[in-house]
């Protein structure tokens, strides 16, 4: 603002800086945020397995504190269904009997809503998934930077496609391997496995 000169640092392509609390790299790599939620979720693991608490408290503390911190960054992430499961595996492992569960629970029924008798417990890709799709229909359609920069990407998915017919139209395992790694290809999968159409 006092027209000082600033120096503007420069970083590797693959080098990962932490904006607003997500590690992005400019190649798009998932690395470093992955590795961050990893050490966040291993500390949980750690304090949930040397305390004891009661297991209203467990719950509330997964619903409030752990999932909170966890799926603020998932819309802008690109991980895939495996990189979830195994950033969740050790954790609901351990935080299961604190909930009256069997660690062993399986895992569908983990993730399964009460009324088919599952706990209804938050997995990363589908929030993940979810938080895309919502920011799409939210964005998509206005004149905002964020509306705009989305529509970009939209279109780029699309050319690299080569298809006259929609991006989300398209079986993903059939085109997917066309597009470059991006928001609309991690979207345009999710959808796809997911029977979203």
């Amino acid at each position: 603002p006092d027209g000082t000169p600033t120096v503007i640092k420069q970083h590797e392509l693959d080098e990962a800086v932490e904006i607003v609390g997500v590690h992005q790299a400019l190649d798009g790599n998932m690395k470093a945020q992955l590795v961050a939620l990893t050490s966040k979720i291993e500390s949980w693991e750690n304090a949930i397995s040397e305390g004891a608490l009661a297991r209203h408290l467990a719950w509330q503390g997964l619903r409030m504190n752990i999932w909170g911190s966890l799926r603020y960054s998932l819309p802008a992430c690109r991980f895939s269904r495996d990189d979830c499961e195994s950033l969740v595996k050790g954790l609901y492992r351990t935080l299961l009997p604190s909930l009256g569960a069997n660690r062993n629970f399986p895992k569908v029924y983990r993730f399964a809503p009460r009324c088919f008798f599952g706990l209804d417990m938050p997995h990363p890709y589908i929030f993940q998934g979810v938080g895309k799709a919502r920011f799409l229909m939210m964005h998509g359609h206005t004149d905002s930077i964020s509306g705009r920069l989305l529509r970009t990407v939209l279109n780029q998915a699309q050319l690299k496609v080569c298809s006259a017919q929609p991006l989300f139209t398209l079986p993903f395992d059939r085109w997917g391997f066309l597009a470059t790694t991006s928001f609309a290809k991690s979207l345009w999968e999710f959808a796809s496995t997911s029977g979203i159409g």
